[in-house]
C-alpha cells in the first residue's frame, strides 16, 4: 500500500529580518477509504432543471407567400431594380427593401406545386412561428404595418415550409 502525502509550505516569519528558505514538509499521510464507506463532508448535489423541450407540434410560419409575379409588380411599383434585371436581382432587391421596413423579418420557403414558382416553392415572409409565444404576440401589433408595406389588404395565413427552412432550435 502506497501512502499519500500532501505537501504544504512553511510560512516564514515576516518580522524577521533574516530570509529563512521555504521548506516543504510532509504532513501526516492520509489513508483512503474504502470504498463501502460513506464520505464525511459531501456536499448535497443541487437538481439541474430541465431543458425546455423542443415542441412536438409540426412547425409553421405566420406570414405572407410571394411569387415572382408578386416580386415584379411590387418593383415596378417601388421602382427597384433596373431593366435588365433577372428574376432573381429583382427578388434580392425587392427583400433588401424590406428588410429596412418591417420589423420581424423572417425569410422560409413554402411548397407552392400550384403556380409557375421555381422548384414548386415560394418564398414566404413570415412574422413569426408558432414555436415562439412571444413573437407571435408581437406579430398582432405588426401585421398593420405589414399590410401597409407590402401594400395588400388580406392577413397573414399560416404555411408549413420546407424541412430545408426549419430550424433545429426554435426561434
Amino acid at each position: 500500500m502506497k501512502a499519500i502525502f500532501r505537501w504544504v509550505p512553511v510560512a516564514s516569519s515576516s518580522t524577521s529580518h533574516e530570509q529563512q528558505p521555504s521548506v516543504n514538509q510532509p504532513s501526516t499521510p492520509v489513508e483512503p477509504q474504502p470504498a463501502d464507506s460513506e464520505p464525511q463532508s459531501v456536499a448535497p448535489r443541487r437538481a439541474v432543471p430541465p431543458r425546455e423541450p423542443t415542441p412536438r407540434h409540426p412547425y409553421r410560419v405566420y406570414g405572407y407567400k410571394l411569387n415572382n409575379e408578386w416580386f415584379a409588380k411590387f418593383a415596378k411599383d417601388h421602382n427597384i431594380g433596373k431593366p435588365h434585371w433577372g428574376a432573381g436581382g429583382i427578388e434580392s432587391g425587392v427583400l433588401g427593401y424590406l428588410t429596412l421596413r418591417l420589423p420581424g423579418f423572417q425569410i422560409h420557403f413554402v411548397d407552392d406545386h400550384a403556380s409557375d414558382a421555381d422548384f414548386g416553392y415560394s418564398i414566404c415572409i413570415c412574422l413569426a412561428t408558432n414555436w415562439n409565444r412571444k413573437k407571435l404576440e408581437r406579430a398582432a401589433s405588426r401585421v398593420s404595418i405589414w399590410m401597409e408595406i407590402l401594400g395588400t389588404e388580406e392577413k397573414p395565413r399560416w404555411y408549413k415550409p420546407t424541412v430545408e427552412t426549419i430550424p433545429p432550435i426554435p426561434r
